[in-house]
């Protein structure tokens, strides 16, 4: 199932970080089980952009477990294409240092698994959305990448307006949130997730789920 493959990989993060195990042996079993067998596992959003999500936030702190995250996005699915245009997208919301410094990462996990990937040069200025990865799963790493700055911004509410309006659903969208405040801290993701709730509750929005009810 790719979710215990998501967890496996998880357990082999107590090598990226052995001091901070050493220190807190608690920290590793409470957060696996609070992460996969609470967070990971929620309906509402499905795995593929739970990883999306939180590989996207990874990147951009420039934290050592952007590896595990990587080899995660592969366990469930995720492509090396997709992988590859998602650290594409973090140069824009998280500079192009951390974009960089994932890709160089991906390229080691690739190479570990024997995949050789490479993208061809396809950027068309004239192309509305580079090709390569889904509009939704694009939106979502727009979407974390807002999450980490935490802050009660316009275009925040911008972004999640655009979501809804493309298609994601509010319980989508809050449960990015849910999923990113293991990750990012339970402030950011709180400013992130009121933020809906406004959003949700403006008339265009608000309208919208009468009508369907």
């Amino acid at each position: 199932m790719p979710l215990q493959k998501a967890a496996s990989t998880c357990k082999r993060r107590k090598v990226a970080v052995p001091a901070a195990y050493d220190l807190a042996p608690d920290m590793y079993r409470i957060s696996t089980e609070s992460l996969y067998g609470s967070i990971w596992s929620r309906p509402g959003l499905e795995l593929r952009y739970r990883a999306i999500a939180t590989l996207t936030v990874a990147a951009i702190q420039l934290t050592a477990q952007v590896q595990s995250h990587i080899r995660n996005a592969l366990n469930v699915g995720i492509t090396p294409e997709e992988i590859i245009e998602i650290l594409m997208m973090v140069a824009f919301y998280g500079g192009i240092p951390a974009a960089y410094s994932a890709l160089a990462v991906t390229k080691e996990v690739l190479e570990e698994r024997g995949m050789h990937v490479t993208l061809p040069e396809t950027f068309d200025a004239s192309l509305e959305t580079r090709p390569g990865l889904d509009m939704k799963s694009r939106i979502v790493c727009a979407l974390a990448a807002l999450v980490v700055r935490g802050q009660y911004d316009v275009s925040v509410r911008r972004m999640i307006e655009g979501a809804l309006r493309f298609g994601l659903t509010r319980t989508e969208i809050m449960e990015i949130g849910m999923q990113l405040a293991f990750y990012v801290g339970v402030l950011p993701a709180r400013a992130f997730m009121h933020i809906a709730n406004t959003v949700f509750r403006s008339p265009e929005f608000s309208q919208a789920e009468s009508r369907r009810l």
